[in-house]
């Protein structure tokens, strides 16, 4: 269902450049899932170069093949470990 998004979602995207996305809220196998579908359209669309991963410093176990990632990771989630609160 998701998918129908995918015919308005990446237009404007530069193509074989950098482009940014994140990962954050990819908790459930399911949002992994979908996230994981989103990437791989993403990727056939565009063909970036580079991928910044704004994310939640967990590993999003995905393939990104020879597109070079920047990751920088949520500083709040960062702090929240660092809490004897969270």
């Amino acid at each position: 269902m998701f998918e129908k998004s995918f015919n308005y979602c990446f237009d404007g995207l530069p193509e074989n450049g950098t482009l940014s996305v994140n990962n954050i809220g990819n908790k459930t196998d399911e949002s992994k899932q979908l996230w994981a579908a989103g990437m791989d359209e993403l990727i056939a669309r565009k063909s970036p170069k580079r991928i910044i991963l704004y994310s939640n410093g967990v590993d999003p176990e995905y393939d990104f093949g020879d597109i070079e990632v920047v990751e920088f990771t949520n500083s709040v989630t960062e702090r929240l470990k660092g809490s004897s609160n969270g």
